[in-house]
């Protein structure tokens, strides 16, 4: 390979970088996705699915039938 003597790599702000979270609901019941339009809550851990952005956890904040948190990984 040709060295250029040019980094190819770009700086990003670390505070611009957005955390990955699970949801949890008060049952201690895991987010899994969407079913029928309705968030679907499961006890399996391995199910959970991982969300990035706090624009989805506020809509779905609005939409769930029970009190529901975010836990960072």
């Amino acid at each position: 390979m040709k060295k250029t003597g040019k980094c190819s790599k770009r700086w990003v702000d670390p505070q611009s970088i957005e955390s990955k979270y699970i949801i949890l609901n008060e049952y201690d019941q895991v987010y899994v996705g969407l079913i029928g339009g309705e968030p679907d809550f499961s006890v399996n851990v391995g199910e959970a699915k991982i969300l990035q952005g706090q624009s989805k956890f506020d809509t779905l904040r609005r939409y769930s039938w029970c009190k529901i948190e975010q836990v960072f990984l």
